[in-house]
């Protein structure tokens, strides 16, 4: 299944919901997305929880999206992130996760700077 952007008004902002897959096929339009309203925006979330599939390219574009919203001095926030995105993230060794195997309301690995609260 092709990868759909759904765009509506939260209270942080701009939310974009992703449905789909998230593959090599579809980063290009996504970072002409998020490249877009990160430079619009204060603050943008991004709902992960239709993704039912993602490989290494969409992973690399959440993370860099994530390094330019720092890099900018504004907050992303993932939301909602599927299971598909969670084995995916776990695999490639980017999530950040308690002893226990529990998210500690941090994405990444990579330090606080590099962390962005799961709503």
């Amino acid at each position: 299944m092709k990868m759909k952007i759904s765009y509506k008004q939260s209270q942080k902002g701009i939310c974009l919901g992703l449905e789909g897959e998230l593959t090599i096929q579809g980063v290009s339009s996504l970072k002409d997305t998020l490249l877009r309203h990160l430079s619009e925006e204060s603050s943008l979330e991004i709902n992960l929880e239709g993704i039912t599939r993602i490989d290494t390219a969409g992973l690399q574009i959440l993370y860099a999206a994530q390094k330019t919203a720092v890099l900018q001095g504004k907050a992303l926030f993932l939301k909602q992130p599927s299971s598909a995105f969670l084995e995916a993230a776990r695999l490639a060794g980017l999530l950040f996760q308690a002893q226990e195997g529990h998210l500690e309301g941090c994405l990444w690995k990579g330090g606080v700077r590099e962390c962005h609260k799961l709503s």
